[in-house]
């Protein structure tokens, strides 16, 4: 049982990081469009057009409340890891 729950805590672990590095990679988009507006090539481009059109489809209460989300689990899992 406890090997299950420290391959699950590997497991756990290795998606965090997957999806920090997603999220890195995103605001690396959002940087590279703020430098170089329309002339940031066409990934970039693809990237901001897709923010476009999820956050032009979410109204901001959503946003607020998503963001808000966000901030509890990384609080969440800062306090964790202590």
């Amino acid at each position: 049982m406890s090997q299950m729950l420290k391959k699950f805590g590997k497991l756990n672990q290795a998606l965090w990081m997957f999806a920090e590095f997603g999220l890195l990679l995103v605001l690396v988009c959002i940087l590279i469009f703020l430098v170089l507006g329309q002339q940031s090539g066409a990934f970039i481009m693809s990237v901001m057009e897709n923010i476009f059109t999820v956050t032009g489809k979410v109204d901001a209460a959503n946003l607020i409340g998503i963001s808000i989300l966000i901030a509890l689990i990384y609080a969440l899992k800062a306090r964790l890891e202590r």
